[in-house]
């Protein structure tokens, strides 16, 4: 497929250009809820797993929401490509009319998920945690789709900036409250997880303030002109649903997937329950910049998708996948050297089983294969997404991720002990996923997906 080229449309300077602060600005949320585990883990190993496992709970729940509102990034993209930016404007206020709809949704998953908690098998000194945690963020997380809805926006016009200085004053907010929310500093009673949720909470609403701010300074501009800007657009609503729905079910089914694994994973044992905690606490830090690429892959896509140019939608996708797999070597090379050192960040409390540091290095040795196979499965997702090809990203994604989670739970069943073997499935699944997602690309049917569904 050759090599893009530094300079030019579709180059790796434009996708530096649009990526790099979508990549500082995920870190950077993560990091806020790194903290969170970080300050837990004082406390115990069951906290940072309760609130690791309630965390991803809530995600899986919101992912739909989640996957719709982030392909306003393509859908603002496809509208500035073919010179519609009165409708790229308008794409920002119906998806937070969609946020405004979470609020009511979110209050009603609370009482699910607390009976998902408790009967899910885990120990039983971690569920009343799990149900703490959970209960405090997902009643705040309409707050999250806000944040996700503007921060789309502002990717697929291409000003990515704002979101990651809007994060930056998220983390530094966050700090402080972590610290006096879980340990009762500064005169605030000890709330342990409800804490590190609040905390969490405030910081996503200070994020929301901060863009907020930065759209009102340039309410000028032609995104925001025309009429009926505020308003139910049952048009561009159709059209985000049409194509969005299925980034959504892709997202839903990747969490869905990913927290059936984990709630399986949990039920070996507290060992392999806190070392998966562990793992996929670096994990998640280590794929967002993963997910920023996709985010720029597919709003630039989906830019150059609107204006007919499907030579510079594959060029994207080459640097995309040139970028990721720079990073994911790198960070390859790192899990196979300090693999003690990671892991033992999370390791504070002297009461500790040693045999969790074991597990969780042996188990961090693997991650870098899937590191690898990520960053070139998300490189050609992104691309598809933006060619408005969402249908195959979906199914590919969410048989490959739900295929190992039902290894895993007949495994739970029928082979006491076997995490590893669960571990190194879906590891090699993962592996799978990225050869057919580059396969699905080089069949250039999203290039007639492209010209099939027409920006509107």
């Amino acid at each position: 497929m050759g090599f893009p080229q530094w300079k030019g449309e579709g180059g790796i300077r434009e996708m530096l250009y649009l990526g790099f602060p979508l990549v500082l600005s995920e870190m950077l949320q993560f990091l806020m809820t790194f903290c969170d585990r970080l300050f837990l883990s004082h406390l115990g190993p069951e906290y940072t797993a309760a609130s690791f496992v309630a965390a991803n709970t809530v995600w899986t729940f919101l992912a739909f929401l989640f996957g719709l509102c982030a392909y306003i990034s393509a859908l603002a993209g496809q509208y500035i490509g073919s010179n519609q930016i009165e409708k790229a404007g308008r794409t920002l206020f119906q998806g937070l009319w969609i946020a405004l709809f979470a609020l009511p949704l979110c209050w009603v998953l609370i009482p699910a998920g607390e009976f998902i908690f408790s009967n899910s098998g885990h120990p039983e000194n971690q569920i009343p945690l799990e149900q703490a945690y959970y209960r405090v963020l997902m009643a705040g997380g309409f707050l999250v789709v806000a944040r996700v809805v503007v921060a789309s926006f502002l990717s697929g016009i291409g000003h990515t900036r704002p979101v990651a200085i809007a994060s930056v004053t998220g983390l530094l907010v966050n700090l402080p409250l972590n610290y006096a929310l879980i340990f009762g500093n500064f005169g605030l009673p000890a709330m342990g997880v409800q804490g590190a949720a609040i905390a969490t909470l405030m910081s996503e609403g200070i994020i929301l303030l901060s863009l907020g701010g930065w759209l009102w300074r340039n309410r000028s501009q032609n995104f925001f002109k025309g009429p009926a800007l505020y308003k139910l657009d049952p048009e561009i609503l159709k059209s985000l649903w049409r194509v969005g729905s299925f980034n959504g079910f892709d997202f839903f089914l990747q969490m869905a997937g990913f927290n059936f694994f984990l709630f399986c994973f949990t039920i070996f044992g507290p060992v392999p329950s806190a070392s998966l905690s562990i793992v996929f606490t670096w994990e998640t830090f280590f794929i967002l910049p993963l997910f920023a690429a996709e985010m720029a892959t597919m709003s630039l896509a989906g830019r150059y998708t609107g204006q007919g140019r499907p030579d510079r939608v594959k060029k994207t996708v080459l640097s995309s996948t040139q970028l990721n797999l720079t990073y994911t070597c790198g960070i390859a090379f790192l899990l196979l050297v300090a693999a003690p050192q990671l892991a033992g960040v999370f390791i504070q409390s002297e009461n500790t089983d040693p045999a969790i540091l074991e597990l969780s290095v042996e188990m961090m040795r693997g991650l870098g294969l899937y590191m690898i196979a990520n960053g070139i499965s998300f490189a050609f997702s992104g691309g598809l997404k933006g060619a408005r090809d969402t249908v195959s990203p979906m199914v590919i994604s969410g048989t490959c991720l739900l295929f190992p989670a039902i290894i895993c739970a007949l495994l739970v069943k029928f082979a006491p002990g076997s995490h590893l073997v669960a571990w190194w499935v879906y590891i090699g699944i993962n592996l799978i996923k990225s050869c057919v997602m580059v396969l699905r690309f080089q069949s250039k049917k999203w290039v007639l997906a492209a010209r099939a569904t027409k920006t509107t």
